[in-house]
């Protein structure tokens, strides 16, 4: 617990630094170098306890050479910059900062206060290096280069009741609660609300980066173990006050040495928007469900995913998103989940009866996706359930869509819930045809004559349910069909007055005749179409 306090009061200490010294270590039009040396030397005078800065020259209004160090009785963290270049930096920004907090009253939700309109740092190295109770944690870093643009704060959230000053933030990461409560976490989670709703900036990127975490033996492990984290590039849309534009990073590998490795070749962040959540945890006395109210997540996505397990072969992944996610209250009001591609190869497999299975449909891998999307209109209490996908490319897919009606977010409202509409979609790739063969191998027969034997039974097994029973009649002829020529096959419930769903299951066992449950559920079965 202590290592994870050093860690993050490391990386307050990085932010304090930052915030502090960039924004006046900058290339900025009409400042001469004498000026803008004369304002770091000061800045760096004025470093928290524990934190100190060097520079190695100021050329044409650049700073390079930029070296930070932090300690503390449980390590020290460095980080070197060889060039920090700024645009337009406002070098009023302590004192319009100061002025702002100590008039607190007059500030309003979008009071702005203007850091710099672009950065750029080249050359990033850094060292964190924690200890605590014997064991140590050593990271190490490197970034080839960042930017932003555009960025500003925006002071009135840092300056509400019951948010800490970074002071007293300080003091709670250095010295965290070995079992904290949700009360004793209430200031650091108010903070990080405030945090996000005082930041904004239109933009920005990084390049080449990578990091090496070196940790201790750890339960279950032989030896210490190294973490190598890579990636290749990131961008960041616009962020303002809780609402990100969308973020992407690319050329992401994770090494974990015996634990094993991982790369993803894209990840990509739709729109997120937290603003009143944050609003709500910055000002509520705990965190309370109904805080989730107005946040949206456009989408979250990872694509080309191969992961290599320790002693395995590897597990490949097309494409994992979750989208459209939104709240109304404490209700997530709608969403959608998909697992695309993911390529599983029978000697990945370690039950003995999935491999024989895979032997005898003849495959030697199987590439299976998922998904599923709903969306729950509260006032009309009525759910949609759509795209609910199961699919192996090399066999078929299963597409499900269902219609509730009568719905609501408590337990009344579940159990009288009624089904309005549902369909099942088959669409067969192979499967049909390989079950067929492998059953008729078995048998030790031909898989054309197995063929016409399954078909000419299912009239002679299903005469006691159709004969007075279109839909029923209907039903077996769409399977024969199907099974003569397989294409897809599609069942659909469309009843005449939407079904209480906890009386579906009690028809089967309640005595009903199997052709007035069809009525009863406007059953509706057809092939190839």
């Amino acid at each position: 617990m202590q290592r994870n306090g050093m860690l993050a009061a490391a990386m307050g200490a990085l932010a304090i630094v930052a915030g502090g010294i960039y924004p006046c270590v900058a290339a900025a039009e009409g400042i001469s170098s004498e000026k803008l040396r004369a304002l770091v030397d000061q800045l760096i005078k004025e470093l928290p306890a524990g934190v100190t800065a060097s520079y190695a020259s100021i050329e044409d209004g650049a700073i390079k050479g930029v070296a930070v160090h932090w300690t503390s009785a449980d390590g020290a963290l460095d980080y070197t910059v060889d060039e920090i270049d700024l645009v337009n930096p406002n070098l009023d920004f302590a004192k319009a900062w100061s002025d702002a907090l100590a008039d607190a009253g007059h500030l309003t939700k979008d009071t702005a206060i203007p850091f710099y309109d672009g950065a750029t740092l080249r050359g990033v190295t850094m060292h964190l290096a924690a200890k605590q109770a014997g064991d140590a944690m050593d990271m190490t870093g490197s970034i080839g280069s960042m930017t932003s643009q555009g960025v500003r704060l925006y002071p009135w959230a840092l300056s509400q009741p019951g948010v800490p000053s970074l002071a007293d933030l300080g003091a709670l990461l250095a010295n965290p609660l070995s079992s904290p409560s949700l009360d004793d976490a209430m200031p650091s989670i108010r903070f990080a609300a405030a945090g996000c709703l005082a930041a904004a900036y239109d933009g920005g990127s990084a390049e080449d980066m990578k990091y090496t975490i070196k940790i201790p033996t750890m339960p279950g492990t032989d030896a210490p173990q190294e973490i190598i984290y890579e990636i290749k590039k990131v961008a960041a849309g616009g962020v303002d006050r809780c609402v990100f534009g969308g973020f992407s990073g690319d050329g992401i590998s994770f090494d974990m040495g015996s634990a094993g490795a991982a790369k993803i070749g894209h990840v990509g962040y739709g729109l997120m928007d937290l603003r009143q959540a944050a609003s709500k945890v910055l000002v509520g006395p705990t965190p309370t469900p109904d805080m989730l109210d107005g946040t949206r997540i456009d989408k979250i996505e990872y694509a080309d995913v191969e992961v290599q397990p320790p002693s395995q072969p590897p597990v490949k992944i097309g494409n994992v998103s979750i989208s459209g996610i939104a709240f109304s209250g404490a209700v997530p009001v709608s969403g959608a989940f998909s697992l695309k591609g993911v390529q599983i190869s029978k000697d990945a497999l370690s039950d003995p009866e999935a491999q024989e299975a895979l032997d005898q449909l003849g495959l030697d891998q199987v590439t299976i996706s998922l998904g599923a999307a709903y969306a729950w209109d509260l006032a009309q209490k009525r759910i949609q359930l759509h795209d609910v996908v199961v699919k192996v490319d090399e066999l078929g897919a299963l597409n499900l869509s269902i219609d509730v009606a009568e719905i609501t977010p408590d337990m009344a409202g579940a159990m009288g819930a009624q089904l309005a509409h549902a369909k099942l979609i088959y669409s067969d790739a192979s499967f049909a045809d390989r079950a067929i063969k492998a059953a008729a191998t078995m048998q030790q027969q031909d898989p054309a004559a197995f063929r016409q034997q399954l078909t000419a039974m299912i009239p002679l097994m299903s005469a006691q349910f159709t004969s007075d029973s279109p839909p029923l009649a209907a039903a077996a002829q769409a399977v024969i069909d199907f099974l003569g020529a397989p294409s897809s096959l599609t069942v659909e419930l469309s009843p005449p007055k939407a079904l209480p769903i906890m009386q579906l299951s009690a028809l089967a066992g309640g005595g009903v005749p199997p052709g007035q449950i069809a009525t009863m559920l406007g059953l509706a079965v057809t092939a190839n179409k």
